[in-house]
């Protein structure tokens, strides 16, 4: 009787033993599984994170690029103004020049008159 109590017992501490066991490494799978999820969430944010960056960083290039096309537009008004300035001066300069012939035109016939 006794030792059939005994090799119950023993029986019945090998099952714990092994339902120990079995509890432990549960608890390490998930473990494992715990970590293999944070460490996937810390890769999705790197890359968002990546991402954001290189989105701004498209942003400042085009305002950059922006910026420079309204100055060369710029540049370009100021250039035409010029040349129109330009333009008008020289019209202005024949304009007088062609007055200035007149009035000796005009003088010429005058002399040529009086001095018949």
């Amino acid at each position: 009787h006794c030792i059939l109590h005994l090799m119950e017992r023993e029986e019945e501490e090998e099952e714990e033993e092994e339902e120990e066991e079995e509890e432990e490494e549960e608890e390490e799978e998930e473990e494992e599984e715990e970590e293999e999820e944070e460490e996937e969430e810390e890769e999705e944010e790197e890359e968002e994170e990546e991402e954001e960056e290189e989105e701004e960083e498209e942003e400042e290039e085009e305002e950059e690029e922006e910026e420079e096309e309204e100055e060369e537009e710029e540049e370009e008004e100021e250039e035409e103004e010029e040349e129109e300035e330009e333009e008008e001066e020289e019209e202005e300069e024949e304009e007088e020049e062609e007055e200035e012939e007149e009035e000796e035109e005009k003088e010429e016939e005058e002399d040529i008159i009086d001095s018949q």
